[in-house]
């Protein structure tokens, strides 16, 4: 059995301090507030059973770090409950309409981002910092039996100003979600291997493993550890992404970027995150366990993957927006129109990049919230709690939500910044406020940069960009 607590702490100004969540597992002695050095004016308290101990390696290995938002430094993050048949396949049913939304709204159809209008104005004097760079994209979703997914979806942006929507900035770690992804498509699709290829094209992706120093190694698992920056398997997070680079081709996300996804001149992506692909990890793919093709039995199960032979690096840059739109296509890949997929790239995919390898999991067995769902980054969760408070009834709970987020960070000795990229999906479900009234429930997907100038332990900016973030949240709660 595992015990959550749900704390709310206030200062002496009455200022939330954050609402902090902490896991005792198996039995109450077990518990470690982890809240030395807060001022206490009252806590709220309130134990919930969770159905299942899928989240034990997060507050054993994961959180606990300096920061308290980035890193979750209260071991504060909390998880949907779980239901092992289902979770993966999430489908987020917060914003599902019976009718398209007018034309004046702004919410538009799927599209080129290139063809996207954006609203740089709403938000201008919400997150008027400018030492932060923010665009949110609401989903809305309309039921079409017409449509293969059964619905559409339209999508309204909204930017702070224009140097969120078109400015690039370093991406840090946040964009290794993309390396990723990229990885999939090339090993589904790019192939030169006749086992791989050919008949056998499509059938080797992010749910296949491969072999390293601890033996049979899933994909999936180096994901949560990208994600997660875990340290209990032996590998590092950039050192992983290198790797992806490795098998998906610098070259080839750098031009989907430009090709595919439409960012404007000046954003480029294929970086190497400061380390080199581990040499024990091969690059031989063995066939997921879960696949019963013939193909795939002819294939005997296995894929030589070629090695980027060309590793021309560029640089991480992205403008909030396009960091937010390829965010999205990950999290909402079922939906996409064929087109607007990562090219090559299946569902199995997403999922191992969105959970990891869950159930199939070698290096963390029972931790089935991998992948993106343990990043420590909890600048959504506690901005969407902050109205929890406000409405009193809670915005996280149950099955119904979601975030899935990817955190980059650090210190530029060249621009003597600090700074601190979150890149975040998130479904909120509808809720009641006290009085019996109802809200209704969002889908968003929200990237947002802070960078200040000599910050080196990092706590100005995150308090900045909690502080952007969070008037966001409530701007569109507000109004949307």
């Amino acid at each position: 059995m595992q015990i959550t607590l749900h704390v709310a702490t206030m200062g002496n100004n009455n200022d939330l301090l954050g609402l902090h969540t902490v896991v005792a597992v198996n039995n109450m002695k077990a518990l470690n507030l982890k809240l030395l050095g807060l001022n206490f004016i009252f806590s709220t308290i309130t134990l919930v059973e969770s159905n299942g101990n899928y989240s034990s390696w997060y507050y054993k290995n994961w959180c606990g770090g300096t920061l308290q938002y980035l890193d979750d430094s209260l071991c504060a993050k909390i998880f949907p409950d779980l239901d092992v048949d289902t979770y993966s396949n999430f489908i987020c049913e917060a914003s599902i309409m019976d009718q398209e939304p007018p034309s004046t709204s702004g919410f538009q159809l799927n599209g080129p981002l290139k063809d996207i209008e954006i609203d740089i104005n709403s938000l201008d004097s919400v997150v008027a910092d400018e030492d932060v760079n923010l665009c949110v994209i609401l989903t809305r979703r309309v039921s079409k039996s017409e449509s293969s997914s059964g619905e559409l979806i339209y999508n309204k942006y909204l930017c702070a100003s224009n140097r969120s929507s078109s400015d690039a900035y370093e991406t840090w770690s946040s964009s290794k979600i993309f390396a990723m992804a990229n990885a999939a498509g090339h090993l589904r699709t790019n192939e030169s291997s006749e086992s791989c290829s050919g008949d056998y094209s499509g059938l080797f992706g992010l749910d296949s493993s491969i072999t390293g120093k601890k033996g049979k190694t899933m994909l999936g698992d180096l994901s949560t550890v990208i994600c997660s920056y875990d340290h209990t398997a032996g590998y590092t997070s950039n050192s992983l992404s290198s790797y992806f680079h490795d098998l998906g081709w610098r070259d080839r996300i750098n031009y989907l970027l430009r090709d595919w996804l439409g960012a404007a001149e000046g954003q480029t992506l294929g970086g190497n995150y400061g380390e080199a692909t581990p040499s024990d990890l091969s690059f031989a793919l063995l066939s997921s366990s879960t696949s019963t093709s013939t193909a795939m039995e002819a294939s005997q199960g296995t894929c030589p993957a070629d090695k980027d032979p060309w590793p021309t690096v560029y640089s991480n840059t992205l403008s909030a927006l396009a960091a937010a739109e390829m965010a999205r296509r990950i999290a909402q890949h079922r939906e996409m129109p064929p087109t607007m997929r990562f090219p090559g790239a299946e569902w199995l995919d997403m999922q191992a990049i969105l959970y990891g390898s869950r159930e199939q999991s070698l290096f963390f067995p029972g931790q089935l919230w991998g992948g993106m769902a343990a990043d420590t980054a909890i600048f959504m969760q506690t901005a969407l709690q902050s109205l929890t408070l406000k409405d009193s009834e809670p915005v996280l709970d149950g099955s119904s939500w979601r975030i899935l987020s990817k955190l980059g960070a650090g210190y530029s000795t060249s621009r003597l910044r600090g700074e601190i990229v979150t890149t975040v999906y998130a479904c909120i479900p509808r809720r009641l406020r006290s009085d019996g009234s109802s809200l209704p429930g969002l889908e968003l997907t929200l990237s947002a940069r802070g960078s200040v100038l000599h910050d080196t332990s990092l706590r100005t900016v995150e308090k900045k960009l909690l502080d952007a973030v969070s008037k966001a949240v409530q701007y569109i709660y507000d109004n949307y």
